[in-house]
């Protein structure tokens, strides 16, 4: 055991601050020691690092300040109570928590690592159940796990510098699903490996997979971006690269959504090598700032009538493509479904009786297990004309099998039917926003938290997609709030039997007895999920936007001419 240095105090008094920047981190000061007065003495302070935990201690040192976006720092405390031959328990403080791991150095009796044991809380006082949750431990808990640990890195020595020495392709086919399978992540949860995720690594990662593991390095992320930007997109025509209109440089054929997509694969099977002790740490551990998440987010709402698509779909001549191609198409149009979860599905997913369509958790990302009503008569119909002439059974029992191998179809079986369906929706916008145009009509009418459940999504993610940044819905809301009369701060005198609502004297009459009927259609759509003044009526803004909406729509698909009438008229 190392002395403890003569700064240590008794730590009887409470910390000075609640957060401390990492360079002013003097354990001493901070727990109450008086500040030395010679600077020698001050620098000696700060590297004081030891020293004994416990749940009184670690209540009273401050958390770091908040580091620039992107950046991770740390401190780390090592307990004096609690070591073994070449491993230490250490307290981990970052701006977030204070956290324990067990640190042990590479020799012939331990591997290397360094392996988060839990987060740091105390006890509550008294009861039954007072201990902290799962994925929490206090001191006296942490100390048992460490030791625990301790034992199971010495058993493995062997097998982990063996692996360690494995090259990257040989581990990932050989033990990285067991692994996956049977270890807890870097988050505690345990979940298996999914389908895709080695062919992913092997395809992704090429100059690298017939490296070591053991070899792993910080400035590989590095050799990453240099890689995927040599990878540029060519012209077909010209044989020039493509140049992107934001950075001006030639485009890559692996944009920012995909290398955060590859990495974060990559950086997870790392993650798990640290946790089985295969490497020290993981050094290409929270670089995943450099791989920002994509801004697109779609502008196209395509503004047909779902009746009305569906039957053309399945009934018109000038939609080309089978029929399984055509129910692809029909069940994203109906219910917001991502490409992937219809056409890898099987058949008893699709209930004909109950007009329902389950999705399984591993065809769906991030696991949106749900199940999805389709209440359209054309579109069961077909289904059962396809089951009844056109289906035929796989091992698998996929709803859509492969004529060319044993597995499910894949995208070329909607491609045409997509490709002939564009012209006719006469909106220029891409397949996957007919899941924008779904889960947009549901947040109007049902709110995000709904439209997230169905889409499978977060309700971030929902949010970021279809609702952030809309600027006539949020300017329509701030004006219809700034003209409410009855939102007012003042007291009012209001008579108990009496219910006056007062109405925003800038609104318009929107009689729909007047509407043709395409309009009538176009407006009972529009309408959905706004607040109105009054039945029949509109505010000005919403029936500007409503008739500019019109008419781009006749401009498009020429109406005729009573919607040309009506629209001289307004």
């Amino acid at each position: 055991m190392v002395k403890r240095s003569k700064f240590i105090p008794d730590f009887n008094s409470k910390a000075l601050v609640e957060f401390v920047d990492k360079d002013e981190f003097n354990l001493p000061v901070l727990l109450g020691n008086p500040l030395a007065c010679n600077p020698v003495d001050l620098t000696k302070q700060k590297k004081v690092k030891r020293v004994a935990f416990s749940d009184k201690l670690i209540a009273k040192i401050p958390l770091l300040t908040e580091p620039p976006k992107n950046t991770q720092i740390f401190v780390e405390l090592i307990d004096d109570e609690c070591s073994a031959a070449n491993a230490y328990l250490l307290l981990r403080i970052t701006h977030k928590e204070k956290a324990f791991y067990i640190k042990t150095r590479r020799t012939k009796d331990t591997p290397g690592a360094c392996r988060k044991i839990a987060v740091w809380q105390p006890r509550e006082r008294g009861g039954k159940g007072s201990r902290p949750p799962a994925g929490y431990l206090t001191t006296v808990d942490a100390r048992k796990e460490f030791n625990k640990l301790y034992d199971e890195l010495s058993v493995q020595t062997a097998e982990a510098r063996e692996v360690g020495d494995m090259t990257i392709r040989d581990y990932v086919t050989t033990l990285y699903a067991k692994d996956r399978e049977n270890y807890n992540l870097k988050s505690g949860k345990r979940k298996k490996l999914q389908k895709g995720a080695i062919k992913q690594i092997i395809q992704g990662f090429p100059l690298w997979v017939d490296r070591k593991i053991k070899d792993v390095k910080k400035e590989w992320v590095q050799e990453f971006v240099d890689y995927w930007d040599s990878l540029i997109v060519i012209d077909p025509e010209t044989k020039n690269p493509v140049i992107d209109p934001e950075t001006q440089k030639p485009k890559s054929t692996n944009n920012s959504e995909t290398r955060r997509k590859k990495y974060t694969i990559f950086n997870a099977m790392f993650n798990m090598c640290a946790n089985r002790g295969y490497i020290a740490k993981n050094p290409i551990d929270g670089e995943i700032g450099r791989f920002p998440r994509s801004k697109f987010r779609s502008d196209v709402d395509y503004d047909y009538v779902f009746e009305e698509v569906i039957d053309h779909i399945f009934q018109r001549e000038d939609i080309k493509g089978s029929l399984a191609g055509k129910i692809v198409i029909a069940t994203m149009i109906l219910c917001g479904a991502r490409n992937s979860e219809v056409y890898r599905n099987y058949t008893e997913n699709f209930d004909v009786k109950a007009r329902t369509l389950f999705i399984p958790a591993h065809i769906s990302k991030n696991d949106g297990e749900r199940k999805l009503k389709i209440d359209n008569d054309t579109y069961w119909k077909y289904l059962k004309i396809y089951l009844n002439l056109y289906h035929f059974k796989n091992q698998f029992g996929h709803m859509f099998p492969s004529l060319k191998r044993n597995n499910h179809s894949t995208e070329a079986i909607y491609r045409p039917v997509w490709q002939s369906l564009q012209p006719i929706l006469n909106q220029r916008g891409r397949l996957y926003d007919v899941r924008h145009t779904f889960a947009r009509r549901v947040e109007r009418k049902f709110g995000i938290s709904k439209a997230a459940e169905i889409l499978g999504d977060s309700i971030e993610t929902a949010h970021n997609h279809y609702v952030k940044n809309n600027d006539e819905e949020r300017f329509a809301a701030m004006e219809a709030v700034q003209q409410d009369r009855s939102l007012k701060s003042i007291d009012r005198k209001v008579e108990v039997t009496t219910i006056q609502t007062a109405v925003s004297v800038d609104v318009v009459e929107a009689n729909e007895e007047f509407m043709p009927k395409p309009v009538l259609k176009l407006f009972n759509m529009f309408k959905n999920g706004k607040k109105l003044p009054a039945p029949g009526q509109l505010y000005t803004s919403q029936w500007q936007h409503f008739v500019g909406f019109v008419a781009k729509k006749h401009e498009r698909s020429a109406l005729g001419e009573e919607v040309e009438d009506w629209l001289m008229m307004q």
